[in-house]
């Protein structure tokens, strides 16, 4: 008798423990550990931050300034435009892709020039084609960022150069892409790797590169923003796509341009983690 009951007891001790077993909650993914100085997961649609580090501290946003300039200047008609390239442009010491004075273009390809091959004289070369002058179209940057509800952002230049009065955050940079992913041209620039493109008066080709290193190699990496500088490190915005949600992840300050793609892969890492 005391047998089969001390047998009963172990049975029903068992199913209690089984039971218990199948309601404890899931171990939460663990917040991953950046190199970053600032940081931010956000979902696209949504806006709501799944992480973060440091989201609000103003930093040198570097050319991820571009997506800003870019959301402007490539809004409705304006990327049949004709810009014809200024003086001014074709001299800038920063230039990637070497356009000469008099050269007419489509807005459009500087957009290409711009985002991709991180292209100062393409990123004014659109200032000077929507507002005639940097001054003004800065002015129409700083608009567009407090109307995005950007808190933490003040531009002085179009393409991101250093300047203590030019600054952005991790979460301002994420509302700034949210913003520019919604431009159709921008999602289709920010997903190529090469664009070859030629001007219209004399027919002379321009390569622009993506500086993307993630694009191509990670499937649901749709595209991103690069920015490097002294002051502002190795930074990188971009677009993420898992189970059909996109998110964006925002890496500010690394000391290494290394880093800036292992941190992205370890924000990738942790969205998966979390959908599970």
């Amino acid at each position: 008798m005391f047998r089969q009951l001390k047998r009963i007891t172990i049975v029903a001790c068992s199913l209690m423990m089984t039971a218990n077993l199948g309601v404890l909650p899931v171990q939460a993914a663990s917040a991953p550990r950046l190199n970053a100085k600032s940081a931010i997961i956000m979902e696209l649609e949504t806006g709501k931050v799944l992480y973060k580090k440091n989201i609000h501290s103003r930093r040198a946003p570097a050319s991820m300034t571009k997506l800003m300039t870019a959301s402007i200047a490539l809004e409705g008609d304006n990327p049949k435009k004709i810009v014809k390239i200024s003086r001014k442009v074709a001299g800038i010491r920063y230039n990637v892709i070497k356009y000469r004075r008099g050269e007419k273009l489509y807005m459009r390809d500087l957009g290409y020039g711009s985002l991709l091959e991180s292209d100062c004289g393409s990123t004014k070369a659109m200032a000077e084609g929507i507002s005639g002058s940097t001054i003004k179209f800065v002015r129409l940057m700083n608009i567009k960022a407090k109307k995005l509800g950007c808190k933490d952002t003040h531009f002085v230049n179009t393409y991101g150069l250093d300047d203590r009065k030019h600054y952005s955050s991790a979460y301002d940079i994420a509302l700034i892409t949210k913003n520019a992913y919604g431009n159709k041209l921008i999602r289709r620039i920010l997903k190529t790797k090469i664009h070859r493109y030629k001007t219209l008066n004399t027919k002379r080709t321009y390569t622009a590169y993506s500086t993307d290193e993630l694009l191509g190699t990670i499937a649901s990496c749709q595209g991103g923003k690069t920015g490097t500088t002294s002051r502002a490190g190795y930074c990188f915005s971009s677009i993420y796509k898992y189970h059909g949600k996109y998110y964006i992840t925002v890496v500010m300050g690394c000391n290494k341009k290394p880093y800036r793609w292992k941190d992205t892969i370890k924000l990738y890492k942790y969205i998966k983690a979390r959908a599970k």
